[in-house]
């Protein structure tokens, strides 16, 4: 067999790149920040490790878990958020805590003033 006709494979770095970071912020979405960081970078190096009409199995699944993982997020806060703004018990709750830290960082005796 001649040396010509066999083809080797394309390390592609950006798509692996994106697979590990999509990973991280699919396996992060319960924090805040790893899935917007690493999601959107997982999103940005996918895009960009497109060569030529053709995008690697790596970076479709990067872009892939990335956007899901922020679509996740999204999710998670919206329903946290409608939780404690529908619920009476835990916005005082959270309104008590926040006036607490509030004069332990401030030292000021009163109402802190978030509500």
């Amino acid at each position: 067999m001649n040396e010509e006709y066999i083809e080797k494979p394309n390390k592609n770095n950006l798509a692996t790149a994106s697979l590990i970071l999509g990973v991280v912020a699919a396996l992060g979405f319960i924090f805040v920040f790893p899935p917007f960081v690493f999601g959107a970078t997982a999103i940005v190096l996918g895009l960009l490790s497109k060569t030529g009409d053709m995008m690697s199995m790596r970076s479709k699944i990067g872009i892939c878990m990335g956007a899901l993982s922020m679509i996740l997020l999204c999710f998670v806060l919206g329903s946290a958020i409608h939780l404690l703004m529908t619920d009476p018990n835990l916005l005082k709750e959270f309104n008590d805590n926040f006036n607490e830290i509030y004069q332990n960082v401030y030292g000021i005796p009163g109402e802190g003033g978030y509500v």
